[in-house]
């Protein structure tokens, strides 16, 4: 159906987000494990 539809893609958009953020705050540590040393 269509709110069924409408679910699953905003869970697949939130799974990206969570993924995103993950990433950002990943390249934010390792920039400032750079700035440390």
């Amino acid at each position: 159906s269509e709110r069924t539809r409408k679910k699953l893609n905003l869970s697949l958009l939130l799974e990206a987000a969570k993924s995103d953020l993950i990433i950002g705050m990943k390249e934010k540590d390792a920039l400032l494990y750079k700035l440390k040393l």
